[in-house]
C-alpha cells in the first residue's frame, strides 16, 4: 500500500466516525418524527380551520382579534393551508418543525465550529449536536402537546426555528458582502422575519423582545469588527419587527374579552390587572415549570450535550506554569453558599410540608434538611480555608481522583433526586442548583491541573 493512500485512509476516519455519530443522533428525532405521524386535528384546530375555510383572512383575523388574540401569523397560517386537506397537516408538521430546529442549529454551530478554528469535519459534528439538543429540548417539554398537537406546533414550537433560522443569518451576514443594498436587504428581511414569527404567539414577541436586545448590546460591544454594523443593523430591524409585532398584539380587543370571560366562568381563574402582579405571577410561573421533572431531565440532557462537545472539541492554550497546580477559584464557593442562602426560606418551608408526611417523605425531607446545614456550614469552611486545601491537593496529587468521583457521585444523586414526582418543584430547583454549584468547582480544578499539565 503506497503512502499517499495510507494518509488519505487516516485522514479520512475521523470524518467517517463523526458522520457515523451524526447518523446515530439523529435516529431519536426520527422516532419522535414517526410517532407525530399518529397526530390528528384536536378541539381548538377545528375551529380554527372552520373560520379560515367559511372566512376571508380579513374576516377571519377580525373575527378572532375580537374574540380570542392577535395572534395574525397564527391565523394567516390556517387560512392559506385552509384550501389543501386539513386533516392530512397534523401527521406533517412534527417532521417540519424538527427539520427546522435541526438546520437552524447546525448552521449556528457549524459557524462557531469555523469561529473558534476546529479541524473536525463542520458539518457532521454541527448536525449531531444540532441533533442531540433538540432531543434534550423536547424532553424539557412541559407537555407532549407541544409536538404533537397541530395548533400548539404552529403557535409555539414551529417559530422557534424559524427564530434560529434567523439568528444564524444574523451572525452569518458578517461573512458576506457588506454593501449598502445587501445590509438594508438584510435589515429588511430581518425585520419582516421578526414580525411574522412574533405573530404567532405572545409568547414568541415577548421573547423576542427580551432576547434580541441582549444580543444586540453583545455584538454591538464584544463582537469583533468585521462585519459587526451588518449583524446590529439585523439585529436592530428585528426587535423593530418584534415592537410591531407586540403592538399588534397589546391592541386586540380579544385579550381583554378574553379575562373578563374567564373571570366570570371560570370561578378559580386568577386575573392579573397591575404590573407588579403580572411580574411575581410570571416568576412563580417560570420556576414552576423549571423545576418540573421533565424539564430538569431536558437541562441535564443539555448539560451533557455540552460537556461532551467541550470535551471533543476544546483546543487546549499554552499557559504559564504557576506554583499551586489545583485551584479553586474564590467565587465558586461564594456561590455556593448564596444559592443556599437564597433557596433558604422557600426551602424549609417545603421541607416542613414534607416532614407531616410519613414514609419515604419524612425521610427525604430529613435528608435535603442535612444536606442545606451541611452545606451552611461547609462553604463557609472552604471559602476560609481555600489556600490550605489547594496546597493539601498540590502535594498529594493522588486525592484528586476520589475527589472527582466524590463530587461526580454528589451530583448523580443531586440529579436523580429531582426525577422523584414526591419532590415539590422549588426543592428540585434547590438540588438542581447544588448539582451544577459542583460541577463547577470540579471544573475549575480540573481546568487548572489540566492547564499545568499542558504548560510542561
Amino acid at each position: 500500500m503506497s503512502e499517499s493512500v495510507q494518509t488519505r485512509r487516516i485522514a479520512s476516519a475521523p470524518s467517517s466516525m463523526a458522520w457515523f455519530a451524526a447518523v446515530l443522533s439523529l435516529l431519536p428525532l426520527f422516532l419522535y418524527a414517526y410517532l407525530g405521524h399518529f397526530s390528528r386535528l384536536m378541539i381548538d384546530d377545528y375551529g380554527h380551520f372552520a373560520t379560515a375555510l367559511r372566512m376571508s383572512f380579513r374576516h377571519s383575523f377580525t373575527y378572532w382579534r375580537g374574540l380570542w388574540n392577535g395572534s395574525y401569523s397564527f391565523y394567516l397560517f390556517h387560512d392559506l393551508l385552509s384550501p389543501l386537506d386539513p386533516s392530512r397537516l397534523p401527521p406533517l408538521f412534527l417532521a417540519l418543525t424538527i427539520t427546522l430546529w435541526l438546520i437552524g442549529l447546525a448552521w449556528l454551530i457549524s459557524l462557531l465550529l469555523r469561529h473558534i478554528e476546529i479541524t473536525l469535519s463542520h458539518l457532521p459534528v454541527a448536525i449531531a449536536l444540532a441533533a442531540l439538543t433538540v432531543f434534550a429540548s423536547i424532553q424539557s417539554f412541559h407537555t407532549l402537546e407541544s409536538i404533537y398537537w397541530y395548533s400548539a406546533i404552529v403557535r409555539h414550537t414551529l417559530p422557534v426555528g424559524l427564530m434560529l433560522l434567523f439568528l444564524a443569518y444574523a451572525v452569518d451576514i458578517a461573512r458576506r458582502g457588506r454593501r449598502t443594498w445587501q445590509m438594508t436587504a438584510s435589515a429588511l428581511a430581518g425585520a419582516l422575519i421578526c414580525f411574522v414569527n412574533g405573530g404567532f404567539s405572545e409568547l414568541n414577541v415577548a421573547i423576542q423582545l427580551v432576547g434580541l436586545p441582549v444580543l444586540l448590546g453583545i455584538f454591538a460591544f464584544a463582537a469583533a469588527s468585521p462585519g459587526r454594523r451588518a449583524q446590529v443593523a439585523v439585529l436592530a430591524a428585528g426587535f423593530f419587527g418584534s415592537v410591531v409585532s407586540a403592538i399588534v398584539h397589546l391592541s386586540a380587543p380579544g385579550i381583554a374579552n378574553r379575562l373578563e370571560t374567564s373571570a366570570v366562568s371560570i370561578p378559580y381563574a386568577k386575573v392579573i390587572r397591575d404590573i407588579p402582579s403580572l411580574m411575581q405571577e410570571t416568576l412563580r410561573s417560570s420556576l414552576e415549570y423549571f423545576g418540573h421533572q421533565g424539564s430538569i431531565l431536558g437541562f441535564m440532557l443539555l448539560l451533557a450535550t455540552g460537556l461532551v462537545a467541550a470535551l471533543l472539541l476544546t483546543i487546549p492554550n499554552e499557559r504559564e506554569r504557576r506554583e499551586q497546580s489545583p485551584r479553586l477559584p474564590w467565587y465558586a464557593p461564594v456561590l455556593g453558599l448564596l444559592v443556599q442562602l437564597a433557596f433558604l426560606p422557600t426551602l424549609w418551608t417545603d421541607l416542613g410540608a414534607l416532614a407531616f408526611k410519613v414514609g419515604f417523605e419524612l425521610y427525604l425531607a430529613v435528608g435535603i434538611a442535612v444536606l442545606n446545614t451541611a452545606m451552611m456550614l461547609v462553604y463557609p469552611i472552604v471559602i476560609g480555608f481555600r489556600r490550605p486545601i489547594e496546597s493539601c491537593l498540590a502535594r498529594r496529587m493522588d486525592y484528586v481522583k476520589p475527589m472527582t468521583a466524590a463530587i461526580m457521585l454528589g451530583v448523580f444523586v443531586l440529579l436523580a433526586m429531582t426525577q422523584l414526582t414526591v419532590v415539590p418543584y422549588r426543592i428540585s430547583i434547590y438540588l438542581f442548583a447544588n448539582a451544577l454549584v459542583l460541577l463547577v468547582i470540579l471544573s475549575r480544578i480540573l481546568d487548572s491541573i489540566a492547564a499545568d499539565y499542558i504548560s510542561n
